[in-house]
């Protein structure tokens, strides 16, 4: 049976059933080609290490076809980890703001006294982290806990 179809373009199995949905949201296509449920089967899913799912056009059949993942520049790296590194300070500093206004109005308990040092600390870890890394080495979030 072929209840799918394949888009090299988009390297995704659109089923039949859903056709009509796709082309009225205009995000249909215009590769497809039919497969069968055993391919379907196969392919969808978690894919072989640095492979995509292909429909070889010689052959009428799928193929897993391996792919070179794309390296990315010193520049990107840096730049995406100072995002992460952002949105980490924003976190923190968040869940912050109330401790320190319960502190700076005597209105602070033991807990959140030291919850507020161990989100400073965190703060201070995250300003620290090497931003030039591949995988930098984040510190632990006290907040997520």
């Amino acid at each position: 049976m072929h209840s799918q179809l394949f888009s090299n373009k988009t390297r995704a199995f659109y089923p039949v059933k859903s056709l009509r949905y796709y082309k009225s949201c205009g995000t249909l296509p215009d590769d497809l080609v039919r497969i069968c449920d055993d391919e379907y089967a196969n392919f969808y899913g978690a894919s072989p290490a640095s492979s995509v799912p292909n429909y070889n056009n010689k052959t009428g059949q799928m193929e897993w076809l391996k792919v070179t993942p794309k390296v990315r520049t010193k520049k990107e790296i840096k730049e995406d980890n100072q995002s992460e590194q952002k949105s980490r300070l924003r976190e923190a500093a968040s869940m912050a703001f109330p401790l320190q206004a319960a502190v700076d109005i005597d209105a602070a308990t033991t807990k959140q006294i030291d919850t507020l040092k161990l989100i400073k600390r965190y703060t201070v870890d995250v300003l620290n982290t090497n931003l030039d890394s591949v995988k930098p080495e984040w510190p632990e979030s006290p907040i997520s806990n």
